[in-house]
C-alpha cells in the first residue's frame, strides 16, 4: 500500500514537472515587457558609461 503511493506520488511530481516545462515553453512573451527591458538595460549601460568616464577623468 505504501509502495503504491510513493508510486502514484512521483508519477504525479513528473506529471507536473512535465506540465511546467511546456507552460513555460509555449508563453508566448510580451513585447512590451521586452521593450521595458531594453530601455532599462540602455540607461544602466549610460550611467555605467558615465560613472567610467567621470573617474577616468577625475583620476
Amino acid at each position: 500500500m505504501v509502495l503504491f503511493f510513493i508510486l502514484y506520488g512521483c508519477i504525479g511530481i513528473c506529471f507536473l514537472a512535465i506540465l511546467l516545462i511546456f507552460h513555460k515553453a509555449f508563453i508566448a512573451e510580451d513585447p512590451l515587457e521586452n521593450e521595458k527591458y531594453e530601455q532599462y538595460r540602455r540607461q544602466l549601460e549610460e550611467e555605467i558609461k558615465e560613472e567610467q568616464e567621470y573617474y577616468r577623468n577625475g583620476i
